[in-house]
């Protein structure tokens, strides 16, 4: 079951109760979306989210139980993560800011 699913990612990547705050948010509004296409008047339009803590703080980690779930569901390609560095966007395979936005 997909509760099954995000909570052996969960697990899986060791997530914190805030991380899992994150992950919750973002996996569940996915699932709703492109899996069981529930759409509410509030998800008509896309998910924009900033996950945002110093160094060392997981960030990487909620990113990559992300894109598990959505690549076990073949959806992976619908998501996109922008970071403020390229250092950063190689970590998670994303792309800067600028770039991904085109300025």
């Amino acid at each position: 079951t997909p509760e099954e699913v995000l909570k052996d990612v969960t697990v899986q990547y060791a997530l914190n109760e805030k991380q899992q705050q994150c992950f919750h948010i973002i996996a569940t509004r996915f699932l709703n979306r492109y899996i069981f296409h529930q759409e509410h008047e509030l998800q008509n339009d896309p998910l924009r989210m900033i996950l945002m803590g110093p160094g060392g703080t997981g960030k990487t980690h909620v990113v990559k139980a992300v894109k598990q779930v959505m690549q076990l569901y073949g959806q992976d390609h619908r998501i996109r993560f922008l970071t403020p560095t390229g250092k950063a966007a190689s970590l998670i395979d994303g792309t800067t800011i600028h770039k991904g936005l085109g300025i």
